[in-house]
């Protein structure tokens, strides 16, 4: 079973090999592995989305002052359950407090 062969794995570097790697390695490890990030890690996983670019736009009023606009786009997206209807498929939702466009 692969929870006693690499359920102590922890680290970020861990956690993404047994993600992108041995889960796609068989059926078995597909199982094993997804059922260690069910217990374990999703409920503490975010997702955020965002454009590390600045959109800057000028505006010029009647009175020629000159405006400049700064907006930075973020998304953050928690986990909020599992869809058991949908085969137990990780729901995220939008975290309303951690997104802005600024």
């Amino acid at each position: 079973m692969i929870t006693k062969h690499f359920g102590e794995r922890k680290s970020q570097a861990d956690l993404a090999d047994l993600w992108m790697n041995i889960r796609n390695f068989c059926k078995i490890f597909k199982e094993e592995v997804e059922e260690i990030f069910r217990k374990e890690h999703l409920q503490k996983t975010w997702l955020h989305l965002g454009n590390d670019e600045q959109q800057i736009s000028h505006e010029i009023h009647r009175n020629g002052s000159k405006h400049e606009h700064r907006q930075v786009r973020e998304l953050r997206f928690d986990f909020g359950r599992f869809d058991l209807d949908n085969g137990g498929v990780a729901v995220f939702t939008l975290d309303k407090k951690h997104n802005f466009w600024r």
